[in-house]
């Protein structure tokens, strides 16, 4: 969906609308939370099956390791959350302000409409 052309210059204002741009962000932590419960689910694997092996202090250390690893993944993808949920309520937030001015505009004008001379 997004390419390098959608990408504002490094300094410039991006005029993406915010639900588009969150739509962005949501897509690739989604990816990043994917990917870390596939990691985890092969840690937990190769724990397991060390622990029921036997295996050497050092395999399940290094597993361990990843372990710890990949849970600093998945904070930073639910980090990575919040600020798209934020982007989300500003265009909830920008898009109930716009919806309220046309309704007041759509009053207005049907207002002029009625008291317009015949």
């Amino acid at each position: 969906m997004s390419s390098e052309a959608d990408t504002p210059a490094e300094g410039a204002p991006d005029k993406t609308p915010p639900l588009v741009r969150a739509l962005r962000q949501s897509e690739q932590v989604h990816g990043k939370v994917e990917q870390a419960a596939v990691d985890l689910s092969s840690v937990n694997t190769l724990l397991k099956d060390g622990i029921a092996g036997g295996a050497p202090h050092a395999k399940v250390e290094r597993a361990l390791n990843q372990n710890e690893a990949v849970e600093v993944n998945v904070q930073e993808a639910a980090t990575e959350l919040v600020v798209v949920n934020d982007a989300l309520a500003e265009g909830i937030d920008e898009r109930q302000h716009l919806e309220h001015k046309l309704s007041k505009n759509e009053a207005a004008l049907s207002e002029s409409h009625v008291h317009r001379p015949r």
